[in-house]
């Protein structure tokens, strides 16, 4: 099986790297296009009007200075392996759950993969300094199978939390995380304004079974998730 890997903590992650291996010693065929640098955060983004360049850094392993999306539509265009049974995008670091998949550089790299026709995953530890990146290793196999079992247009979205010993898989959706004011708006002399974007605080709503709740309660939460952002409920009212 042909497995295409990516994230949007960089080539040099821990968690990207950790899975390299894992896979590779499970006997899958596995490819890395990363982006060389850090973009977390960046959503669907990608490079126009610049030259890039895709870089070889090891064997089966290559960097782009560009977007985590660039690394999947670059990578794929490029054929630097044969057409992938499936893409992982993570382990990233931080979870990326509720609103985050909107601004998740990784989700979007996952939804990349979808695009092109290509089973894909996207997983992330819910810690800013990750210290059980593996607790997740013995669930990947099952989780493998989960998403080539699912649609094509069906990302699986997967967080779990920082603990050696995980639960079970949990189904869940999306829950809601309401970020705080933290912005600082200072005006100048000059008339231009200083912002100053304080370190994010936010509330859950901890409700039953959604990806907040799954998590917290020490379970692997997947989140099935779709590129369709039809409003469906809305087109059947106006019918």
């Amino acid at each position: 099986m042909n497995i295409f890997l990516t994230n949007d903590d960089g080539v040099n992650a821990p968690g990207i790297n950790i899975l390299f291996e894992f896979l590779k010693a499970a006997g899958y065929d596995v490819i890395m296009v990363a982006p060389h640098r850090d973009n977390s955060a960046i959503s669907h983004s990608i490079s126009l009007g610049r030259d890039l360049l895709l870089k070889k850094i090891a064997e089966n392993r290559y960097s782009i200075n560009g977007t985590p999306s660039d690394c999947v539509m670059l990578g794929l265009k490029c054929k630097v392996t044969n057409q992938p049974d499936l893409l992982i995008s993570g382990v990233n670091r931080g979870g990326n759950m509720g609103e985050d998949v909107h601004y998740s550089g990784t989700v979007a790299a996952a939804i990349e993969g979808s695009f092109a026709g290509i089973s894909s995953i996207a997983i992330s530890v819910a810690s800013k300094s990750p210290k059980h990146y593996k607790a997740i290793l013995p669930y990947m196999k099952s989780i493998i199978e989960l998403s080539l079992k699912s649609e094509k247009n069906t990302i699986l979205n997967i967080n779990y939390p920082d603990m050696e010993q995980l639960k079970e898989i949990k189904w869940s959706f999306l829950g809601r995380r309401i970020y705080l004011d933290n912005v600082e708006c200072k005006k100048m002399n000059d008339g231009n304004i200083k912002i100053i974007n304080h370190p994010s605080e936010n509330v859950q709503e901890k409700l039953r079974n959604s990806d907040f709740w799954a998590v917290q309660n020490g379970y692997i939460s997947i989140s099935p998730i779709s590129v369709d952002w039809t409003d469906y409920k809305y087109l059947k009212g106006i019918e």
